[in-house]
């Protein structure tokens, strides 16, 4: 007898606790994927930049100075670019979260997907 008052216990807590259980491995992956961006974005800003400044240092008379600066509407194009792949791909994460909160709490599994670069 006792332990059919446990086990009913048991079945009702994992009841209560299953849609946090869900909504936390929602989280935990997408926090993951996030992290992952993040690592991607610092990187690829990184290297943009390390780029410019090699180009500047290079700079030692009037004609390097004008292939430098040439070059600098190229660099702001590619900045731009990025900058705006990197937005459209949050934003992407942000209806991916959403939509896995949604059906976490629904009692859905969410889907597996692996972050844009």
């Amino acid at each position: 007898m006792e332990n059919a008052h446990f086990d009913t216990m048991t079945e009702q807590m994992k009841k209560m606790t299953e849609p946090a259980t869900r909504l936390n491995a929602v989280l935990f992956d997408h926090m993951g994927k996030l992290a992952e961006f993040h690592l991607k974005t610092v990187r690829a800003y990184g290297d943009l930049a390390l780029e410019n400044v090699k180009g500047a240092a290079s700079v030692k008379d009037m004609e390097s100075l004008k292939a430098y600066a040439g070059g600098q509407t190229e660099y702001l194009g590619q900045l731009g670019s990025r900058m705006i792949k990197d937005f459209r791909t949050l934003g992407e994460l942000g209806v991916e979260l959403k939509d896995d909160v949604e059906k976490a709490l629904a009692g859905q599994k969410p889907e597996k997907k692996s972050p844009e670069e």
